[in-house]
């Protein structure tokens, strides 16, 4: 990503960064590439989808495209954003109650806890091996800026309903956002979330050993009291898990047919 971005940018200011990120069509994994995508999935399998999850796609899809150039600068970029988690949230809705939980929706649940796993991961890495570290200064800091993290994903209220630590610090917000099993977006939910959903499918095996070890890489690790490389050498060890989970899932569900027999001739 860094190099398309290079590509497509003279200088990394704040400005050309959001851009990139929200709005740019030649970034494929850009917020309005992705909802282009998810659009486009969304209508070739419009009849297995609740009429309502699919108005809602296409809603999201078309406020954010005629909104991402004011969603860019800053006088625009907060209310942009939350009236996209406000359509994000209502096509959550939409399909948790509105689509048969039947294997389809097995696969957008297996998804959408992936990509949260792996997104609370990032945020984790950034928050403890890079920005942070850098700017708390004071214990005063450390707790502002770690609340910060904790507010990035809707976790704050949860932290502290759950955790009894007055002071918000590195260590407990670790633990709480890689090892919690009520969050929504900690990394252990989620792939407990997924092991659910994998439970269900067809010839799931070898996606339930990937899943075995990765979930046991993050339930035993004692990540509230690993220094900050330990904890970013843990993080890139999850990250190589959930890659190989996600080619595992690709490889057993998604590719071709034709491809999948030609293996088994040339076997």
């Amino acid at each position: 990503m860094v190099e398309t971005f290079n590509e497509r940018f003279q200088q990394g200011d704040e400005r050309n960064v959001v851009k990139f990120l929200l709005a740019d069509q030649a970034n494929h994994s850009s917020m309005l590439s992705s909802l282009a995508m998810a659009r486009e999935n969304a209508r070739t399998a419009r009849e297995i989808l609740p009429s309502e999850a699919w108005e809602a796609i296409n809603d999201l899809y078309l406020y954010a495209k005629d909104n991402a150039a004011s969603g860019t600068m800053r006088s625009g970029r907060h209310p942009f954003l939350n009236q996209t988690v406000a359509f994000c949230q209502q096509l959550a809705g939409s399909l948790a109650g509105g689509m048969s939980h039947d294997s389809a929706y097995d696969f957008i649940q297996l998804g959408r806890n992936l990509e949260r796993a792996e997104m609370t991961s990032r945020i984790v890495d950034v928050g403890a091996s890079n920005v942070l570290p850098k700017l708390a200064h004071t214990v005063t800091d450390e707790n502002i800026l770690w609340m910060s993290v904790l507010n990035s994903i809707g976790a704050y209220h949860m932290y502290r309903r759950h955790v009894e630590v007055r002071v918000v610090n590195a260590a407990e917000v670790t633990k709480f956002l890689l090892q919690n099993e009520q969050l929504p977006r900690a990394v252990l939910h989620c792939l407990l979330a997924v092991d659910t959903c994998v439970k269900r499918l067809p010839r799931n095996e070898a996606a339930l050993r990937r899943l075995a070890g990765a979930i046991r890489h993050v339930n035993e690790a004692p990540v509230g009291g690993l220094s900050r490389e330990g904890l970013h050498g843990f993080i890139d060890r999850l990250q190589v898990d959930l890659s190989e989970l996600h080619k595992a899932i690709m490889e057993i569900w998604f590719l071709p047919a034709e491809e999948t027999d030609s293996d088994t001739q040339d076997a």
